[in-house]
């Protein structure tokens, strides 16, 4: 028991405070940008951990989480919400085509065994071995090489940089409902 309570038994007593705690610090993560990304990183990292039944790795190595010996590096997205296109000359016609994209892309290559995308706003998950996904996916020059998709997975314009690495991520895409349950998820709030 805690003095400052009296009588309040320990199991309650920590379940008063992770409630209280859930409503004061979401409010304030949700509202600020910097963290939500933290959330969404450590999060992804989380549910491949889970998936693979792995650790993940402190920093300084070029992976997120071991399992059995193979290196997964982990990129996390909310999603892209507006026009992606806006300003660009000439986007008039790719207007409203929302993409989903993870950067830092370039210093991965060969430092891993996987690169697992985990797409929070669809609650989609794909683990690409890492020698596939330098020599099919198309990497832009942006953010230290940045891995663009559909975020609604079903390209509208054939031939692009786009359709390539949304098909490759339909390719090694893995069923990760489970997962998402874990942490919090399940269906969509």
């Amino acid at each position: 028991m805690n003095d400052t309570m009296g009588n309040t038994e320990k199991a309650p007593l920590l379940g008063l405070i992770a409630n209280y705690l859930r409503e004061e610090t979401a409010t304030a993560i949700f509202h600020n940008p910097d963290k939500l990304k933290h959330v969404f990183a450590s999060q992804g990292e989380k549910l491949i951990k889970n998936y693979f039944k792995g650790n993940i790795r402190s920093a300084g190595e070029s992976y997120d989480v071991i399992a059995d010996d193979v290196t997964y590096e982990v990129k996390s997205t909310g999603g892209f919400k507006g026009d992606f296109n806006k300003g660009k000359k000439g986007s008039s016609k790719n207007r409203n085509i929302a993409r989903n994209a993870v950067g830092n892309m370039n210093s991965k290559k060969g430092k891993c065994d996987f690169i697992a995308i985990v797409d929070f706003a669809a609650q989609r998950v794909s683990v690409i071995p890492n020698k596939v996904f330098f020599k099919r996916g198309i990497i832009r020059d942006a953010h230290r090489g940045t891995f663009p998709w559909c975020s609604d997975y079903t390209p509208k314009r054939k031939g692009t940089i786009v359709e390539n690495n949304t098909n490759l991520f339909k390719d090694y895409e893995i069923d990760a409902k489970k997962e998402f349950s874990k942490i919090g998820m399940g269906d969509k709030l």
